[in-house]
């Protein structure tokens, strides 16, 4: 019944979009929204999918001082921080069509039940363009760390995450990472992980030892989610588009439920994954 309800909540907003004929620009923020990064990237996709599907004026990815990473020293966008402006066409003569955060839901859905891996690359390939900066980090990290060797990329997603998928045991995750180097003789890999929890960075390493290693300094010591709580918005933010595009050049992906490693396959719709753990409404 609910993607009824959003099947005809689009065919309604298209059609009062191009029945008058007149051009539609696109501006997209954030109000009231507070999610963290990739919920956020998801949302935007949604909305160039949209934008791409339809004879639109043009399209402005704008924040407007809002969301978990604004920071006013670096600007009122925070998309910007991290990405190229999306600014397309002109405004000049159309009619301006504002989404927000509130039509988050029905944009998700475009890519989580429309698009293939492969399908979300090509638009983040044509639109999503991470700064050059920000992609040197990665490539230092890379060169630094991940050498010539195989690489196993982990995810594990704790915190608030159990309100809506499993959580899984430290020692199922690990279970996982074990049988998996061990049914394919890759004693001695490295582990890159991505974790959002200080407990079971430390837990990995008394397992792997110096085998584990990580990019993020940041980590949530009481399980609060630290989109919505770190000292320092910015850095955060950058920290996790580091770890989802460094999970994205490893060998081989294990993950759990979330938004950060899902797009660890966009950026590379060709990485082996194995998915520990899915969304409840999945």
């Amino acid at each position: 019944m609910k993607y009824l309800y959003f099947f005809f909540s689009v065919i309604f907003l298209k059609t009062a979009l191009f029945s008058s004929g007149e051009k539609v620009f696109l501006h997209t923020n954030l109000e009231p929204f507070n999610a963290g990064m990739f919920s956020v990237f998801t949302y935007v996709t949604g909305v160039l999918y949209e934008y791409e599907s339809n004879d639109y004026a043009g399209i402005h990815v704008d924040f407007e001082e809002r969301g978990c990473y604004y920071t006013p020293e670096y600007g009122p966008n925070w998309w910007e921080y991290y990405c190229r402006p999306i600014c397309l066409g002109t405004s000049e003569g159309a009619e301006t069509k504002r989404y927000s955060g509130y039509d988050y839901a029905m944009f998700t859905r475009f890519v989580e039940r429309d698009l293939s891996r492969e399908q979300v690359h090509s638009l983040i390939e044509k639109y999503i363009h991470i700064r050059d900066e920000i992609l040197e980090k990665v490539d230092e990290f890379i060169q630094n760390y991940f050498n010539d060797s195989y690489v196993i990329g982990v995810h594990y997603r704790g915190t608030d995450k159990g309100d809506d998928s499993p959580i899984l045991s430290y020692s199922e995750v690990c279970k996982h990472i074990r049988e998996h180097i061990c049914s394919n003789s890759l004693e001695g890999s490295k582990i890159f992980l991505a974790t959002d929890e200080s407990q079971f960075f430390d837990y990995m390493r008394r397992e792997f030892g110096e085998l584990v290693i990580a990019y993020s300094t940041q980590y949530s010591e009481d399980g609060s989610p630290l989109h919505q709580n770190s000292p320092n918005p910015f850095l955060h933010g950058e920290e996790a588009l580091i770890d989802s595009l460094l999970l994205s050049r490893t060998d081989l992906l294990i993950r759990t439920s979330s938004n950060l490693s899902l797009w660890s396959t966009y950026f590379n719709p060709q990485l082996p994954v194995i998915q520990l753990s899915r969304r409840y409404d999945q």
